[in-house]
């Protein structure tokens, strides 16, 4: 085993001399410190007992770079391990201490850079044993040396690592790695301070400095000189070597090839503003723009800067008589009107003066202070609130208009001569109201649009008493919404 790790040894030190191709393949020395423990991997020994022991870790290095991002990095390291231990620890040992493991280490190990300062890695790591100690706090004279001579198995074992290196300069690094130990440490003179049964194993942190050696690039060969003068197949001035277009006459801007066009618009990419979407010459290669966005080019829109539509080559639509209906939708184009009534005035149907829109009866001619509806009066008897065929005649006609216009409501105002008493006037003209309301209701007119008001004594002006009594005893009715 000696002899395997010297001559391991003596090619890394033989291909890091070699290495001088590029700075991919390199030789470099490390060193750092190991900040080691022992982890139990039974019940006989607790690892609570174990503390950290730091020694030194140091040696040389070999990087092989298979690409500008992966590695294999071999490496040989001299690497103190062990533990400091608490008393009691095992029942062979009753004082404290500490226990040392020298080795030489082989890490061989997978490096891949994501970022050219920065390399993560990982691999196995062989540990021959070169020799140890055991050293107690309370023993006197020499410490005790340990070793595994004759022991199963003898002097190697096997760990695995993982870690990273950051770059500091172009030769200088710091790097870190943790080493689990995959081989039971008891055996040999180690069985003999242990807890029988134990089963022990090395941890460490290590940490340190790298120093790399990388090789210089060869120089190039020089090329070869000839007197004939370099072939130029499409005599455009760049020499079929050098020319990605040998049989097309091109620029040396694009190695000798034409000048592109990328868009296919005809004007080729160094004049063209918008190379890569085709275009106009007037535009400078662009394509022609839309000003106001309605998807109309300029070039055919007639109000490049007014949102329209096709059928008015890009302008909007009119509205000649500026009701904001425009003329395609107006019936009456040249007249403001409303939405309504498809862009023409509000008609006025009756010809009463008043539109249908604020019309309570447009069909039927009114006065304006009467909702447009015809107005009417029924004359009652003295002291009689009875109608009769002639006033239910007259209702009759004043019926079709009610029925005809919903939207119209109905005040029935009764009066009553000023003759006799007051109160029983008032009684009288709203007994009246109510026979008419009753009247109209029987005839299919819906209450909730009738309200019947008695009023009481009403004067009116006439050419004797006796006609202005007569022309006082009444219902009136008047609509309203």
């Amino acid at each position: 085993m000696r002899n395997l790790l010297l001559t391991l040894a003596a090619f890394l030190v033989f291909t890091g001399l070699y290495a001088q191709q590029d700075d991919r393949v390199y030789f470099g020395i490390k060193g750092g410190v190991n900040l080691a423990d022992i982890r139990s991997g039974s019940s006989f020994t607790d690892d609570s007992n174990f503390d950290t022991r730091t020694g030194i870790a140091a040696g040389a290095f070999f990087h092989l770079g298979l690409n500008d991002v992966i590695a294999i990095q071999p490496e040989l390291l001299y690497s103190q391990m062990g533990a400091k231990f608490a008393a009691g620890t095992s029942t062979a040992l009753s004082s404290s201490g500490e226990v040392e493991m020298n080795y030489l280490s082989v890490p061989i190990l997978f490096k891949v850079s994501p970022f050219k300062a920065l390399g993560l890695y990982v691999g196995p790591q062989l540990d021959y044993y070169m020799g140890g100690k055991l050293k107690l706090d309370d023993a006197e004279g020499d410490d005790q040396n340990l070793s595994y001579t004759g022991a199963p198995g003898g002097q190697t074992f096997l760990s695995v690592t993982g870690g990273l290196e950051l770059k500091v300069t172009g030769n200088l690094g710091i790097y870190g790695r943790y080493i689990y130990g995959l081989s039971n440490t008891v055996k040999g003179d180690y069985q003999d301070i242990y807890t029988q049964g134990s089963v022990l194993y090395n941890d460490a942190i290590q940490v340190g400095l790298t120093l790399g050696f990388p090789g210089k690039d060869k120089p190039a060969e020089p090329e070869m000189m000839s007197d004939a003068p370099a072939l130029d197949s499409d005599g455009d001035g760049t020499p079929d070597v050098n020319d990605a277009c040998p049989l097309v006459a091109g620029v040396p801007k694009y190695n000798g090839c034409p000048i592109p066009d990328s868009d296919g618009d005809g004007i080729n990419d160094d004049a063209d503003k918008c190379p890569n979407e085709a275009g106009v010459g007037k535009y400078g290669g662009c394509p022609v723009p839309d000003s106001d966005g309605d998807g109309f080019a300029d070039d055919v829109d007639k109000c490049p800067n007014e949102a329209g539509e096709l059928k008015y080559n890009g302008c909007p639509p009119t509205d000649s008589d500026g009701d904001g209906i425009n003329d395609d939708m107006d019936r009456c184009p040249n007249q403001r009107g409303s939405s309504a009534h498809g862009g023409c005035p509000v008609p006025d149907s009756d010809g009463d003066g008043l539109n249908d829109d604020d019309d309570l009866c447009p069909t039927y001619p009114g006065k304006a202070e009467n909702g447009g509806c015809p107005e009417m009066n029924l004359y009652f008897a003295n002291d009689d609130p009875k109608m009769t065929t002639i006033d239910m005649a007259r209702l009759d006609y004043a019926l079709e208009v009610i029925q005809e216009n919903p939207k119209a409501n109905i005040v029935l105002d009764g009066y009553a001569s000023p003759v006799g008493n007051a109160d029983y006037n008032m009684k009288l003209s709203q007994k009246r109201a109510d026979n008419v309301k009753d009247y109209l209701i029987s005839k299919g007119v819906a209450a909730e649009r009738l309200t019947a008001v008695g009023k009481g004594e009403l004067e009116v002006e006439a050419e004797t008493k006796q006609a202005a009594n007569i022309l006082s005893r009444r219902v009136h009715l008047r609509a309203v919404k």
